[in-house]
């Protein structure tokens, strides 16, 4: 559709010679919630459009009508269950947080204005939620260094400021950030051109109010503060104080948009909107506004919206703190930029039929208030251009009469100069001239004669990515096919980028990865896949599917990963999930389930069993036999259910709530009749497709089911949903989520090396073994398999084992299978509180809390080795019938410390055998660990190298902003012991002290006794050391007589220590201090070669100051395990967390000394105040 325009001509020309994107007519729209809840309440002024009906002819575009939108599936399970969305946006970060783009065909096709529904949205977290009664009372203030702080309602700010509306066009930083992302893979998520939207805004000058309140004298900077809370605080930013204050620059504190309350998504019920910025420096649900004599030094503002220099790669930039806090890298005007619209993505024209020509059209921005000026299109990559025809909707509301009124604001456009939207652009080619061309390309320029990059400027945030816009044409038969640069995020088609990519393409070669000039002959390697190598380079025998086959049994098991073979022999005895893992997969292509499930550890071990590989026609035989259909007879015909060679289907019937966070599911066999065929202390094997990426995932289950139950099977499942700050399960999310009496999942097993039998005898890797005493270690759901086994023995009357269990949870409510557990200890004779398994107990059953409630009167405190030889006794010379079986955290087994009891009795172990019983794995852990795990513990710590025994020092942890510690324990004994020492100035009866102290013992003598291989021997040596040079290392303290000070040199990888006598100053200089010394200055009178000779003699100096040093060798640290197993007992998140609340601890000691808090709060009268006063008995 046209723009309606009051003449058929202007200055310039016809307007209809400039074609527009479709704009609706007038359309008025009442206020309208976004949130659940239907209509708005809520009547005020804000309320009030009728002035906005049209008065007479507009020219100028009005916002399209907005759909009805309801809250989507996939957002009823998030923090934003109260947003309503259209389900046509693209999710760039997943389900939440919310960041999506429009399609970009519907972005243009929408027009001029986009609505709320097409509008791009970047949520760092959860959108707060306003009710439309809290609406008119929302309160935001302005302080800081201003004379007159204000602190005011939204009822206040439209009542007593004066309403503006006009058009501003939002830009992301990120924009088109995917094009950077495929050459080289940056910190920020992919998005394509379509993160901008253009809307009519309504509200208040931020000049205006900041007029009201009066900066003071010395002010530069004005803060903005959301009410966004996320892991860094509240989201906040600056922009400059004179932008603020010039009413050009139309920086605006709004309430509407396009007509409308706030979305949700967009600030609701207030937010900044800073024309020819960048988006992130517009910050939604207002709180905030702080007026300084400094940029923000909120966390967002300094490590956000930066385009650093394009030589800091991702890893080095986590260790540069003062290149983040560089204002000079900070974005705030946008760039220019272009991005052509149509022909669309893979959109196809037929040569032979319509026109003879293709009007190609987008669109073109420019930051600052800057007028995009000129648009120029070139299909010979850069040789000649051709100018595009540009229409500017936007100035359409300049010709808007004087003072009108729209959605309640003065259309305050007619005197403005500065440009705040896109422009649209459109090129009519001939079809002939396409056919000739490889591609085209665009480029803009601005008023500033600012021109877009050929070539892209690469940096580790990927933003104000602004090359030329590449679009590839592809001749295809009687039609030509044209290809954008990328799709953002998940869309699948690509883009020319990644296909150039795949084939080897080099697109930083400058010719958009297309061989050039001079390397036609060269040929073209492919991008080289980094992968751990599965196989034995040295191996080249080929196998054919009959020798395969003669090997799918328990003796000599060979099995298929990526068409290679490998004899798993010498590992059933090895394997942690016993010989029966590898004999499921005998004769098999197992490679989907391997790679979904093992660990990198367990592939690097590949090479070392790899025996061949299939020859092409066996391999393609094994793939088509992979699956064989199975008859609908069949299944219904099979008494039992699990197969350990051929998955089987079972639908999802039921989904049973027990806390928060965990359900029972249930699945209907295949007929009433059919058992599960599950033995007791066993597992399965669980596989679902991804629904995002359709990968397989596979995670081991043991069932609530006994293995002859019938009919149905019941799995008990904790789901980890995603959080802010880290990702939640893949199997457990994408399980919840699926649909009852619909979903089908896949089933294999039984699997696992311990079995089981009933009356004491078990089967260890199929050897059997008699006990009398099980002791049952288990946490949250890793009672599962606990509970198959003491069921077992629970309701067999003849059974006389005994059995102890120690439950840990976190809170009461976190007990999973509570009243089947009791039931069953009840069977036994014993329960919560009894006494030690005694005679006639057959069950004990103990729980402990780490987070107990008040009412709780049960144990308390983590599961740990006290606790296991408080409840369970220390083994007993010669006691070879007591087996300990665990299924919990890895840092539960770890402070039981099972291994140590074990070594402590070698002749009479203490058997453990947690090695199949588990209720799930993760893709990053191996088919089947050592220590069962119900799940794997929280590890935000990122390992560089996933095989490396030490976290790598400055790595990310996965908290933002929080860098992996280098020497956490030598730093936490410092600070533990220099908080003792200052606690000693605190009275012994002072509360504040004894709290302290007792907690800082208790860590302190934590962190001692968890010492890194190699210790002791070190500190001998360091001993010595020190012993033996004591000039040098007594100058490390302080308050030397001979004015001795220790020097730390470090040269060619070696820290030295060296003693430095301080030479005492010339007194007869001290006058002088503080003078400026006018006179010639020397240093440019030396030549080179004088200036060489002193630094020759200074290198000489250093060289024999490091002779007369002592090599200091570094202290060692703790492995990865150490860590882990060390945050565990201290109970208080990562070591980095822990480093930080001990330095903060260390700090307050001094402020509570000076508090004097153990003093009473009452206020006393001064001695003898009061006594003229008093009266005599």
């Amino acid at each position: 559709m046209e723009i309606i325009s009051p003449s058929a001509h202007t200055a310039n020309g016809p307007l209809n010679l400039f074609r527009l994107p479709p704009s609706p007519p007038a359309t008025v729209h009442g206020l309208c919630d976004s949130s659940t809840g239907g209509e708005s309440d809520v009547t005020s002024p804000s309320c009030d459009v009728s002035e906005s009906k049209p008065q007479g002819s507009r020219a100028y575009p009005l916002p399209p009508k907005p759909r009805r939108n309801k809250v989507l599936p996939e957002d009823l399970k998030t923090p934003d269950s109260h947003v309503e969305r259209d389900p046509r946006l693209i999710r760039l970060t997943g389900i939440h947080p919310f960041n999506v783009e429009a399609p970009l065909s519907d972005l243009y096709n929408e027009g001029f204005l986009t609505t709320k529904d097409l509008h791009y949205v970047r949520n760092h977290g959860p959108v707060p939620r306003v009710d439309d009664a809290q609406v008119l009372d929302w309160e935001f203030t302005v302080e800081g260094m201003v004379e007159t702080p204000l602190k005011l309602t939204l009822r206040d700010l439209i009542r007593d400021y004066e309403q503006a509306t006009y058009p501003i066009t939002l830009v992301c930083a990120g924009n088109r950030r995917k094009e950077q992302n495929v050459v080289r893979k940056t910190k920020g998520f992919s998005w394509g051109p379509a993160g901008l939207s253009t809307a009519l805004w309504t509200g208040v000058a931020l000049g205006d109010l900041l007029a009201r309140a009066a900066p003071k004298r010395g002010a530069r900077y004005v803060c903005f503060e959301g009410a966004d809370k996320l892991p860094n605080g509240y989201y906040g930013t600056s922009v400059k104080l004179n932008w603020a204050m010039d009413p050009n620059r139309g920086i605006m504190v709004a309430h509407r948009m396009n007509g409308e309350a706030l979305h949700p998504d967009h600030g609701k019920p207030l937010r900044i909107v800073i024309p020819g910025q960048i988006g992130g420096r517009s910050v939604k649900w207002l709180k905030r506004i702080v007026v300084s004599s400094s940029p923000s030094d909120n966390w967002y503002h300094i490590y956000d919206n930066r385009v650093l220099p394009t030589m800091i790669t991702p890893e080095a930039s986590a260790s540069l703190p003062d290149v983040w806090k560089d204002e000079r890298y900070a974005i705030y005007d946008l760039n220019t930029n272009s991005a052509i619209c149509y022909p669309a993505h893979d959109e196809k024209v037929s040569l032979s039929e319509g026109p003879k020509t293709y009007n190609f059209r987008g669109y073109a921005y420019a930051g600052g208030g800057k007028r995009v000026t000129r648009l120029e299109v070139t299909l010979d990559q850069g040789k000649t251009w051709t100018l595009a025809n540009i229409t500017y909707p936007e100035d359409q509301y300049r010709l808007a009469p004087e003072n009108e009124v729209l959605f309640g604001g003065r259309l305050d456009m007619s005197w403005r100069e500065a440009c705040f939207c896109w422009c649209f652009w459109d090129l009519d080619i001939p079809l002939s001239d396409l056919g000739d061309a490889k591609d085209v390309m665009i480029r803009a320029m601005d008023d500033s004669m600012m021109v877009q990059p050929r070539d892209m400027y690469w940096s580790v945030l990927g933003m104000m990515n602004n090359p030329w816009f590449r679009v590839v044409i592809h001749k295809d038969a009687g039609s030509l096919r044209f290809e954008h640069p990328t799709q953002p995020t998940i869309v699948p088609g690509g883009g020319w980028m990644e296909r150039v990519k795949k084939e080897g393409g080099n697109l930083t070669n400058g010719f958009w990865g297309e061989k050039s000039p001079t390397e036609e002959d060269a040929a073209t390697e492919p991008e080289a896949v980094k992968d751990i190598c599965l196989i034995n380079e040295k191996v080249t025998r080929q196998i054919t599917i009959d020798e395969l086959r003669k090997h799918d049994g328990e003796e000599q098991p060979w099995f298929v990963v990526n068409g290679q073979v490998y004899d798993g022999t010498k590992f059933l005895e090895g394997h942690p999930g016993g010989a029966a893992s590898i004999i499921g997969g005998a004769g098999q292509n197992i490679t989907e389930e391997f790679l979904a499930i093992h660990s990198e550890n367990a592939k690097a071990m590949m090479p070392d069993y790899h025996i061949g590989s299939l020859d092409a026609q066996s391999l393609l035989q094994l793939i088509n036999a992979a699956e064989p259909p199975s008859s609908p007879e069949a299944n219904d015909l099979r008494p039992v259910f699990l197969q350990s060679k051929t998955w089987s289907k079972a639908l999802l019937s039921r989904k049973r709530k027990i806390s928060p966070d965990t359900k029972i599911f249930t699945f209907n066999l295949n007929h009433a009749a059919q058992t599960v065929g599950l033995p007791v202390g066993q597992h399965l094997m669980m596989r679902l497709r991804d629904p995002k990426t359709n990968e397989a995932i596979l995670r081991a289950y043991t069932p609530i089911s006994e293995g002859t139950d019938t009919g149905e099977l019941h799995v008990l499942v904790k789901i980890y949903y995603d959080g802010p700050g880290w990702k939640g399960g893949r199997m457990t999310q994408a399980l919840d989520e699926l649909p009852v009496g619909q979903a089908l999942v896949d089933f294999k097993g039984p699997v696992g090396k311990f079995e089981y039998r009933g009356k004491g005898l078990c089967a260890l890797a199929g050897k059997g073994r008699r006990v009398r005493r099980f002791v049952m270690i288990c946490a949250g759901s890793g009672v599962t398999p606990i509970f198959q086994v003491l069921r077992a023995v629970m309701k067999d009357e003849e059974d006389r084992t005994r059995c102890v269990v120690l439950d840990g949870n976190r809170v009461e409510g976190d007990i999973l299978c509570r009243a089947e557990l009791d039931a069953l200890a009840a069977l036994g004779g014993g329960g919560g509180g009894g006494n030690r398994d005694g005679d006639g107990d057959k069950c004990r059953l103990v729980y402990t809390l780490s987070r107990p409630e008040a009412s709780w009167r049960g144990l308390k405190g983590r599961m740990d080795r006290a606790l296991f030889e408080r409840e369970v006794g220390r083994p007993v010379e010669g006691d070879n019938d007591t087996l300990v079986l665990v299924c919990g955290p890895e840092g539960m087994e770890k402070t039981c410390d099972l291994d140590k009891l074990h070594s402590d009795l070698p002749s009479a172990p203490c058997g453990k055998i947690a090695d199949n019983l588990k209720t799930s794995t993760t893709p990053t852990g191996p088919l089947i660990t050592t220590t069962t795990t119900m799940r794997q513990t929280l590890r935000l710590l990122a390992r560089i190298k996933p095989a490396a025994r030490f976290l790598e020092a400055g790595a990310p942890t996965g908290l933002t902003g929080v860098l992996t510690h280098a020497s956490p324990r030598s730093t936490l004994i410092y600070l533990y012991s220099s908080t003792l020492e200052k606690l000693q100035a605190a009275p012994e009866h002072s509360l504040y002290r004894q709290s302290v102290e007792a907690l800082t013992k208790h860590r302190l003598s934590l962190v001692e006794a968890t010492q890194p291989a190699g210790y002791s021997e070190w500190a001998e040596r360091a001993q010595k050391l020190v012993a033996d040079h004591p000039d040098q290392f007594g100058a490390l303290s302080s308050g030397h007589l001979d004015g001795s000070a220790s020097v730390r040199v470090e040269r060619d990888g070696k820290l030295f220590v060296v003693r430095h006598v301080l030479k005492p100053r010339d007194q007869r200089l001290r006058e002088w201090d503080g003078e400026v010394d006018d006179g010639p200055n020397l240093e440019g009178t030396r030549t080179a070669e004088e200036m060489e000779q002193e630094n020759q003699l200074h290198r000489e100096r250093m060289e024999l100051s490091l002779k007369k040093g002592v090599a200091w060798e570094p202290e060692p640290q703790l492995s990865a395990e150490q860590i882990e197993e060390l945050e565990t007992k201290i109970g208080a998140g990562l070591i980095e967390e822990v480093v930080e609340v001990a330095e903060g601890e260390l700090k307050l000691v001094d402020t509570m000394l000076q508090a004097k808090v153990w003093e009473s709060l009452e206020e006393q009268p001064n001695e003898g105040q009061w006594v003229y006063f008093e009266r005599k008995a």
